[in-house]
């Protein structure tokens, strides 16, 4: 109410005294009788002008209670300035005509029959600004859209995409992707189909990717499913409704698959949202070995090359070689790694392991998505601290030094995993010394994270990780019982 009073105490005061000044004017006139004509020119001058001061001041209060305060509070927004522009036209014509009835003491009616003419050929000549006003007005009346939301304007030449950024008495201004400012016609954009994004609060858009026919279909659909769920994120895609793939249908390339997901458009732009869940899913189908469909236009004389790779075949060494920790073990390595390596498969929800368990296993995430769950305490729930995606490495500190169980790994969607035993780590430890190094130094890499030292500085975050790294070389060494 304060903040009222300070916007409207002046105008009305201003009002009052201007009304003082008529009243004053007036009394001194009939006490004199008839004035000069000097003076009479002066009065009216004054007059004219009080008029025109006393509608400035009407237009503010009608600004401030009525569409700031009365129109703001039951739609609960504010009025746009379109409408408060033509507002104050209307006040001012009103004034003019005002001013020549009673101040001028002239015949209104052959005024507004002149100014009705003259405003005629006025329109015919800018009827297209005419159209765009009309058109203005309607958006805000039907509150088609509003400053800040993210439309699509379906045009003859294609799509504009962007947040509205203003609607004035002219035009529409849409800010693009790329940072471009598009002025749109009001009467343009009454004319043709928009979307608006921000409309409703979700927004459900689809995603088609192709698999040839000699994929599975479960192996097809837990690749995509795993990968649009790892795209999970605040702000992004949401978690609720939950992503799903199914199939699409059948083309001349293989089995096609539909993927949908529901963003906030509010938040993120759905092109934005398209390219963080692309970045998921193909890494997904890369860790995993699949590729998507592509055109068969090759002749071949031998044997038919893997177009598509799994981890139950001979190309598991070749899938073992992408994972980070066993990127530079040499292909004799990999190969004693794959015999040894039994594949798993888990259903969702399902737990590989629970937090306090004893194993003398580690594993590898094939396909799928795997949660990775801490309990601080026995009473309390368990907090997803992280997600494991295709070819993450985890399990690693039982079978290396003997502790349980840090934490419970469940999956998240259908996922295939790979288990390797203590017996091969021993022995690949044994026949190739520098993967102690490397596997202590990935294992001190993960404790040191998890700990939050990666905001000291560089050098010392080195020095750290060196003397973690030697520590957990001897704590192998000990559990293991091997030397270098």
């Amino acid at each position: 109410m304060s903040a009222i009073l300070h916007k409207i105490w002046f105008p009305i005061v201003v009002i009052l005294l201007s009304l003082l000044v008529v009243y004053l004017d007036e009394r001194v006139i009939r006490s004199f009788g008839l004035v000069p004509l000097e003076s009479l020119r002066f009065y009216r001058t004054v007059h004219a002008i009080i008029w025109l001061i006393n509608a400035t001041c009407v237009i503010r209060l009608v600004n401030v209670l009525f569409w700031d305060g009365v129109v703001a509070r039951i739609t609960g927004s504010k009025a746009p300035r379109l409408i408060k522009q033509l507002t104050s036209v209307l006040v001012l014509l009103i004034t003019l005509g005002g001013i020549f009835g009673v101040v001028l003491d002239k015949d209104v009616t052959a005024l507004w029959a002149t100014s009705g003419a003259v405003g005629l050929v006025i329109g015919l000549a800018v009827q297209g600004i005419i159209l765009d006003t009309v058109s203005g007005l309607a958006i805000h009346f039907e509150n088609t859209f509003g400053v800040g939301d993210w439309v699509v304007l379906h045009i003859p030449s294609g799509k504009v995409f962007g947040q509205v950024k203003e609607i004035n008495w002219r035009a529409t201004r849409i800010l693009t992707l790329d940072n471009t400012l598009v002025l749109v016609p009001n009467r343009t954009v009454t004319s043709i189909v928009l979307t608006n994004l921000s409309m409703t609060s979700v927004h459900t858009y689809e995603l088609k990717f192709t698999f040839d026919f000699s994929v599975p279909v479960d192996r097809a659909l837990r690749v995509l499913q795993s990968g649009v769920l790892n795209a999970i994120a605040p702000g992004t895609v949401l978690e609720t409704p939950r992503p799903e793939v199914l199939l699409n249908g059948i083309n001349e390339y293989g089995v096609e698959y539909c993927m949908r997901y529901s963003i906030p458009p509010a938040k993120i732009p759905p092109l934005t949202a398209q390219h963080h869940v692309l970045t998921h899913v193909m890494r997904h189908v890369d860790k995993s070995g699949l590729t998507l469909a592509y055109p068969k236009r090759d002749v071949f004389t031998t044997q038919m090359p893997w177009r598509q790779k799994n981890w139950e075949s001979h190309n598991k060494i070749e899938l073992l070689g992408k994972c980070d920790l066993f990127s530079q073990l040499p292909v004799s390595a990999l190969e004693f790694i794959a015999g040894q390596t039994h594949l798993l498969q888990y259903k969702v929800s399902e737990n590989v392991f629970r937090q306090g368990d004893v194993g003398d296993s580690m594993f590898i995430l094939a396909e799928g998505l795997l949660n990775v769950c801490v309990r601080q305490d026995e009473t309390d729930d368990p907090v997803r601290v992280a997600q494991i995606s295709p070819g993450g490495v985890f399990g690693e500190m039982s079978v290396l030094t003997g502790e349980k169980r840090t934490a419970t790994v469940t999956a998240a969607n259908n996922s295939l995993v790979g288990e390797i035993g203590k017996s091969c780590i021993k022995e690949l430890l044994i026949q190739h010394n520098e993967f102690a190094e490397t596997i202590s130094r990935f294992v001190a890499g993960r404790l040191l994270h998890t700990q939050q030292t990666l905001s000291t500085p560089r050098a010392e975050r080195e020095k750290i990780l060196e003397g973690a790294s030697k520590s957990m070389l001897g704590k192998m060494k000990l559990f293991l019982g091997f030397d270098e």
